[in-house]
């Protein structure tokens, strides 16, 4: 018997290169920086869901947002986002389930067996109508097609649910407020389950490295990755490579600079999950591992100044101009908010924020800063 063991997330990277869904006998599920936002991303849309909720009052976006780590301001952007595209879908889901775990085990007859398993954002089942809907938040812009993991989600849903006929399925790109819609039919359940048969089972032994090898769980052990980071080493540390980054590889088409791009994030993710693991092996040794040749790694502790705003007040108003103060201030909007929300009472925190940043915009102390972030992105394509 020949076991696949797939997850739905990682059905996109398997239909692009089967080769990485292939049985191996170790497997490594590289860690990704940046799951924590998502983390926290996802516990706000499952209280929103749960809830059916039309506002974000009730949700403490400040512990949520410790505990993960992550930025107040950011987490507050996302869960807004997030709140105005469950207004776009709540309609399809009458009795919401946020975070539903499900799995199936598909034999093929032919001594090959898949068991899939996929973690759904928001699930509805209405048996009196033989459907379903069920959706995926993607907090990040359309970078690629999520169009495989829809559909696995909807062949779990129809394998776990035997009267439903019917599945509903969407990705929600919460930055775009877009919903991209899939069906699937119990008919066309085994329909697609023939293509993953076909596409991974019958694999033809080519392998498609792409931006999907940096989180690979087959990366340590791909002859074709190999042979590629090799090249790539060889392409960034050439003899030329230091005058063409230093003349800001002007003579190199855009094409080509494109993709030494893409194949720079590859090894630089390779590099992150090294750091990551070196870090581990490191802590594990008790903070300092010898390479045996007379140094070693080890951590470092060193501290950062933080200076009381309060208790410095009287000191910088003694030598500094309130400008000069002001310049070398930093006043954070999410910690405003949390501070006028301590001291207002309960039902009128949202009203208080939002009276307290009217009068900041009215008083001319709030500006806005666009910020620019490179992504590399899939063309959109019109919804299936």
């Amino acid at each position: 018997m020949k076991l696949y063991r797939i997850r739905c997330s990682a059905l996109p990277a398997a239909f692009e290169c089967p080769g990485s869904v292939q049985p191996v006998d170790v497997e490594i599920d590289p860690v990704s920086p940046p799951a924590d936002q998502g983390s926290a991303d996802h516990q706000v849309m499952r209280q929103i869901v749960e809830s059916d909720m039309r506002s974000l009052d009730g949700i403490d976006l400040a512990q949520i947002a410790e505990f993960w780590a992550v930025d107040r301001d950011d987490l507050l952007v996302h869960a807004f986002m997030g709140l105005k595209v469950w207004q776009l879908v709540r309609d399809r889901f009458p009795d919401p389930q946020a975070e539903v775990d499900l799995e199936a085990r598909f034999e093929f007859g032919d001594g090959t067996v898949l068991e899939l398993t996929g973690h759904l954002d928001a699930l509805a089942v209405v048996h009196r109508e033989a459907l379903a809907s069920l959706g995926d938040w993607k907090f990040g812009r359309v970078d690629r097609n999520y169009a495989q993991q829809l559909r696995g989600y909807q062949a779990l849903t129809l394998y776990n649910y035997a009267g439903i006929n019917i599945v509903h399925g969407f990705v929600g790109w919460m930055f775009d407020s877009e919903i991209e819609d899939y069906v699937m039919t119990r008919d066309q359940l085994w329909d697609w389950l023939d293509t993953v048969h076909d596409r991974l089972v019958h694999w033809d032994g080519v392998l498609h490295p792409g931006p999907q090898c940096g989180t690979c769980r087959r990366n340590h052990n791909c002859p074709a990755l190999t042979a590629i980071a090799r090249r790539d080493v060889l392409i960034f540390g050439g003899p030329d490579m230091g005058e063409r980054a230093a003349g800001g590889f002007k003579d190199i088409a855009d094409g080509e600079l494109i993709s030494l791009y893409r194949r720079g994030r590859v090894i630089s993710k390779l590099i992150e999950s090294l750091d990551e693991a070196v870090k581990l092996r490191v802590e594990a040794a008790g903070g300092v591992l010898p390479d045996g040749d007379g140094r070693e790694l080890r951590f470092i502790t060193s501290e950062r100044r933080r200076i009381d705003p309060l208790l410095a007040k009287f000191v910088l108003e003694q030598r500094l101009t309130p400008e000069e103060i002001a310049a070398a201030t930093v006043l954070r909007p999410s910690l405003l908010d949390d501070a006028i929300a301590e001291k207002t009472p309960r039902g009128k925190k949202k009203d208080a924020i939002e009276e307290l940043n009217e009068a900041l915009r009215q008083a001319g102390a709030v500006s806005q800063e666009p910020q620019k972030r490179l992504m590399d992105v899939r063309t959109k394509e019109p919804s299936k």
